[in-house]
């Protein structure tokens, strides 16, 4: 005979195993419906959002760098040092991104090239998206600030205006012009180890200059550099024509001196005036 009294505890007991059981085997379905999906995920394509950030050490953006996918130029960053994209691809697979040096520009670190797998999220709903690769780089400039002098001379048959207002040109392109003693300075920007050619422009319709159009080849080093350019010219047609005769100079007329006056003749013939 069963106890009534020891049986009645016993079947809430009962009822919450039960519900234990319940329990455990919905969750366990529910485990191997995640896997299950997980699983088929991982055979589908999913848009991955990339994103790189280009910019110089003091936080200026970079525009123009190239952004490198599996060993393959996919773009550049513009003008606000950024490059976004979207990659369509399967989960679970590793890429390569890198970023390369320009001229001007060097890589501050050695984070690059860097490999990234493909990332799956899944949200509350059971929804999955790809998970965004977000990177940095930071690069330094390389450029460095040069000096020119340029100091011009007009020989003595030549006249000085002929060397004023003469374009200096660095590669083609003007960057200053001499001022009215013939003087030109100016600083422009370059990388150690370039050469530039520097150009004095004596084009002229009025007269024949030399040396004509002298060019200089200029070498960049590793340090702050002063170059200077001195230069004669002249007139090389002056040279065969004789040299005009100088004007006399007018000479003064001579002013005559004023005379003085007559002293008063003291001789009144013996005549005393009386009054």
């Amino acid at each position: 005979m069963i106890d009534q009294a020891l049986y009645r505890p016993l079947r809430p007991l009962m009822i919450v195993g039960a519900v234990l059981v319940l329990t455990g085997l919905m969750m366990g379905c529910g485990d191997d419906d995640e896997s299950s999906s997980s699983a088929a995920a991982e055979h589908q394509e999913f848009d991955f959002n990339l994103e790189i950030e280009t910019h110089a050490m003091d936080g200026t953006p970079v525009a123009g760098i190239p952004i490198v996918l599996d060993d393959n130029v996919v773009g550049f960053s513009d003008a606000n040092g950024q490059f976004t994209a979207t990659l369509r691809d399967r989960p679970g697979r590793e890429i390569e991104l890198s970023v390369e040096e320009i001229e001007g520009y060097a890589l501050t670190s050695d984070d690059f090239p860097r490999t990234e797998k493909l990332q799956l999220t899944r949200s509350l709903e059971g929804n999955y998206r790809g998970v965004p690769i977000n990177l940095e780089a930071q690069v330094r400039t390389t450029l460095l600030e040069y000096l020119t002098w340029v100091d011009l001379e007009c020989d003595s048959r030549l006249d000085d205006e002929h060397c004023a207002d003469v374009p200096i040109l660095i590669d083609g392109e003007e960057k200053a012009r001499t001022n009215h003693r013939g003087i030109a300075h100016f600083t422009f920007e370059g990388i150690p180890g370039e050469e530039h050619e520097l150009t004095v422009v004596t084009d002229n319709d009025s007269v024949t200059i030399e040396p004509s159009n002298p060019t200089y080849q200029i070498e960049l080093e590793r340090k702050a550099m002063i170059f200077h350019i001195d230069q004669e010219f002249s007139d090389p047609d002056a040279r065969s024509r004789p040299r005009p005769r100088p004007r006399p100079r007018p000479q003064p007329r001579p002013q005559p001196q004023p005379q003085p006056d007559p002293e008063p003749d003291d001789d009144d013939g013996g005549v005393i005036p009386l009054f």
